[in-house]
Order: structure tokens, then sequence, then C-alpha cells
């Protein structure tokens, strides 16, 4: 359990680097990040699909909604859904 409480962490903390930074490297090597994906991150509960919803990032979120359509009906701490994200930035 410890390990992969250590895996949530890691996923959490690039999380936090890629909203920090505006990295979208960070942000497409999380893809495959099962607690960056499926869980709530550390920005208001955003998953990725919401970070990449906040950086108008379509090559990612199309990227994430064919491997994770549940994705598609998150809500963060605010009850925004990533294409509410997406249409208060102008992305959508």
């Amino acid at each position: 359990m410890a390990s992969s409480q250590t895996q949530r962490e890691l996923d959490d903390q690039l999380l936090t680097l890629a909203l920090g930074s505006h990295n979208q490297r960070v942000l497409q090597r999380l893809q495959d990040a099962p607690h960056a994906t499926k869980h709530g991150g550390p920005f208001d509960g955003f998953n990725l699909l919401h970070c990449a919803a906040l950086r108008g990032n379509d090559q990612l979120a199309h990227a994430l909604l064919a491997t994770h359509p549940e994705l598609a009906n998150a809500k963060n701490a605010k009850g925004k859904r990533p294409a509410d994200i997406a249409r208060d930035k102008g992305h959508a």
C-alpha cells in the first residue's frame, strides 16, 4: 500500500508541476499515470483531462477521452467538468 501512496504522491507532484509551469510535455507524460487520470489532483479536484481543458490541449484531451472516457463527466471541487473548464477558458 505504501508504494501505491508513493505513486499517487508522485503523480500529484507532476500534475502540480504541469499546472504551475504550463508544461504541456509534462501533461502528456502523465497520460498513463493512473492517479492523475482517475483521481482529483491537488488543484481543486482537477484530473488530467481538466488540466488539458484548462490549457487548451486538444491533442491530449482526445487521447485521454479515447482511453479514459469516464473523465469527461468528472467534476472538480467546484462541480465543473472538463468541458466546462474548456468553455470558460475559450477553448471549446
